[in-house]
């Protein structure tokens, strides 16, 4: 029996587990759409959307460069995928608006620009 490559599911689970080390508070984004009965319901930031959202912290020494409750929208991407359109479009009306995104393939690459975000190492 041979390792099995993680899966974007697991990549999502281990940069939560990060970021909540990091002290940030943070929630997987789940996005989609579902029919309850005769309701259809889409649920979450909307097409594109990251697959995590968290807040940034204050700094230590008070940085207004990055203000507290900043917010943080990590995509996950494994292997070779590519971002799609609609997240493109998300990721750059999120920056306009604010917003800092990241795009990780691995936990490290997220540990890394957390680092030079908010300082680090944890």
């Amino acid at each position: 029996m041979g390792l099995r490559l993680p899966t974007p599911n697991d990549l999502v689970r281990d940069c939560l587990r990060l970021l909540n080390l990091r002290g940030l508070y943070a929630w997987r984004n789940n996005t989609g759409a579902a029919r309850f009965g005769r309701h259809y319901v889409k649920y979450g930031a909307g097409a594109g959307g990251p697959d995590i959202l968290a807040v940034l912290p204050r700094h230590a020494d008070g940085d207004e460069v990055h203000p507290p409750g900043r917010l943080l929208g990590v995509e996950c991407k494994t292997g070779g995928g590519a971002l799609e359109p609609a997240q493109r479009a998300w990721h750059a009306n999120a920056t306009s608006a604010g917003v800092v995104v990241f795009v990780v393939r691995s936990i490290d690459e997220l540990d890394h620009s957390l680092s030079v975000l908010i300082g680090g190492p944890w």
